[in-house]
């Protein structure tokens, strides 16, 4: 089984108490993802916040109320502080996302030369999608994704089968999943990357209880997986032909 590409980790979820910046409003505990890297220096990060604090205003025009919480996080591997801003509509709201992260993170995921090779646009539309999602641009990045990985399935089964290629370009995703990648852990990871991206791209959310870091890790373990098939035609291919 090969091991989640580098850089990717599953966020944790963890109960923090957020002070009002109000005066007259009491502390409260909030339930949100921490963030799985520091964005100054890139290393794996899960530590609970420094301190946080929580703001709560009416929104404009909506009768509902909108909580937004400022958490700076210290990373004792490049020693600097960085902040997350989180909000909500529902205090109690369990897996509060992460709206935005300063600094903005500026790097990106590398990938393979074979995942490069079979699916340039892939590794290209996703690149991206992370750069959006760095910038803050939360509500389209996710779409950004949901194309790569569409990309990255149509090349793969084009790789594998050349003369059906037509066919696999005008396929919807969910039929090209089902038709031409044999491969059941491919398979599952794709289906489940799938039905979270579409979230990505409607009005109304199937999944609310996964996000676009959950689509981003079974886009990961999907590419994988990939990567795995490709080194294993190729260590068959040497031993059919080793000269």
């Amino acid at each position: 089984m090969p091991s989640i590409m580098k850089g990717t980790i599953i966020t944790m979820h963890k109960d923090i108490t957020a002070y009002s910046i109000d005066p007259d409003q009491r502390e409260k505990s909030f339930n949100v993802k921490l963030p799985n890297k520091c964005p100054s220096c890139n290393i794996a990060y899960g530590e609970l916040p420094v301190c946080s604090y929580y703001i709560t205003s009416t929104r404009i025009f909506l009768s509902d109320r909108l909580t937004t919480i400022y958490s700076i996080f210290y990373c004792p591997h490049c020693e600097r502080c960085f902040f997350v801003q989180y909000s909500t509509s529902d205090d109690n709201a369990c897996h509060i996302s992460i709206d935005e992260v300063y600094p903005t993170p500026k790097s990106t995921t590398d990938f393979s030369d074979r995942i490069k090779k079979v699916s340039p646009k892939f590794v290209e539309i996703y690149r991206q999608s992370e750069q959006s999602e760095n910038l803050g641009f939360k509500d389209i990045c996710g779409m950004g994704y949901r194309k790569s990985l569409e990309f990255l399935i149509k090349d793969y089964a084009i790789f594998k089968y050349p003369d059906s290629r037509p066919n696999i370009e005008n396929s919807p995703l969910s039929k090209c999943i089902n038709t031409f990648i044999e491969e059941p852990q491919i398979k599952v990871l794709a289906k489940a990357s799938a039905w979270i991206g579409n979230d990505e791209t409607h009005y109304i959310r199937k999944h609310e209880s996964y996000d676009i870091s959950n689509l981003k890790h079974f886009i990961s373990a999907t590419v994988a997986y990939i990567n795995y098939a490709l080194t294993y035609l190729e260590a068959s291919e040497f031993l059919q032909n080793p000269q």
